[in-house]
This record gives structure tokens, sequence and C-alpha cells, in this order.
């Protein structure tokens, strides 16, 4: 039997243990709930970082260093893949010609080898377009590999341009050329000044008559 003088120290003893047993209880639950929260804040924050991404004007196709590989809806759509954001990289290429194939599997497969960076344009069958892609290896502050990103870039309009741009210039010099041997061959003379009244051209009846001297005059034949 346990007197009085026994007891009150060991229900004291017991009320110390469980005062702090509760207070490490609510220490764990407190430390389960900020790092829930934790989670949950960083769960949003790549969720909405993926979805910026995915809507980002360029599309792209992603390794991550964990094994995973991503297909971007934006270039699900700019290639039209059938399999849409499932479509695996080894299918992806497939929508292209057989050189822009080997082309794009060769500059992968050395971004995924050492981190080699590189750019290729590729025209896709169908819809008929030309896409600029550029591999670039992911790394964070510290340097450590996060994985690697293909970029696509749908160029299609501004080649389009170029080329509108080039043949323009092709007639426009081809005028030039013309009516500088038609102003060659007038009997009279021609020439013409700028605003300070310096000779900045003339015909070759112009030259004939002043004795320009076609080496270090404006004349062009």
């Amino acid at each position: 039997m346990i007197d009085s003088d026994t007891l009150s120290p060991l229900l004291l003893a017991l009320g110390a243990a469980l005062a702090v047993a509760v207070a490490a209880l609510a220490l764990l639950a407190r430390r389960r709930v900020e790092t829930d929260l934790a989670m949950e804040t960083s769960a949003e924050k790549t969720q909405r970082l993926t979805e910026m991404l995915n809507f980002a004007p360029n599309g792209f196709y992603r390794w991550d260093s964990d094994g995973e590989q991503v297909c971007s809806r934006r270039l699900a759509v700019m290639l039209g893949l059938r399999a849409g954001t499932d479509t695996r990289f080894e299918e992806l290429v497939q929508y292209f010609g057989p050189s822009d194939q080997a082309a794009l599997l060769a500059g992968v497969a050395g971004l995924r080898r050492d981190g080699s960076g590189f750019v290729q344009e590729a025209a896709l069958l169908e819809p008929v377009r030309r896409i600029r892609f550029t591999g670039l290896r992911i790394s964070d502050g510290t340097d450590r590999w996060l994985g690697d990103v293909l970029w696509a870039e749908d160029i299609t309009q501004n080649t389009e341009t170029l080329d509108r741009l080039s043949s323009e210039t092709f007639v426009l010099l081809t005028e030039r050329d013309r009516l500088r041997a038609v102003l060659n061959a007038m009997p009279i003379p021609v020439w013409l000044r700028d605003a300070d009244l310096k000779l900045v051209w003339c015909n070759r009846a112009f030259a004939q008559a002043v004795k320009v001297d076609p080496k270090i005059g404006p004349y062009q034949k």
C-alpha cells in the first residue's frame, strides 16, 4: 500500500511527464500543420508556374531530372500532335522530314548526354510550318541539373516576310539597273546632285561632255 507521502511526488512526476507529452504532441501537430501548408503552397506555386508555361507563346518539351517527360499544350497545338500532350519525343520528330528528324535527334542526344545546347530549324510536314527548336539545359543557382528543355517557336511568318522582302529587293534592284541603262543610253547629259550640290550620279553623255573620270567620278556604267 502506497502512503500519502509517497503518492504526492509520484503524482507530481506523472503530471509533469503528462504535461511534457502534451506539449510535445502540440509541437508535433503544429509542425505537421506548417509542413502541410508549406507543401500546399509549394504545390500551388508549381501548378501556377506550370500553367504559365503552358500559356507561353512558344511550346516546349521537357525532360525532368526524375525521369518525367512533359509535352506542353502549346507544342501539341502548334505541331498538330495527334496524341496531344501524351506525345513522346520519338513520336514528335516523325512530324518532320528525314533530314530534320536526324538533326533533331542528334541535337537532343547531345543535350541529354552532356548539356550541349543547340538551335535547329525544321520544316513541319503538315500543316506546312517552319519551326525553330532551341535545346537548353536547366540548372539552379548552384549549377545543380534540374532537367533539359526543347523550346519550339513558329517562325513561318518571319520566313515568309523575309522571302517577300528579298523578292521585292530583287525587283527594285532590277528596275534600278534598267533605269540606269536607259539614262546612260540617252544622248543628252543627265546628272544628279545632293543637297550640298555635290555630284552623286551622271549618265554617259554627261561624263563625256565634262570629262568625268569613270574610275573616280559618280558616273556608273
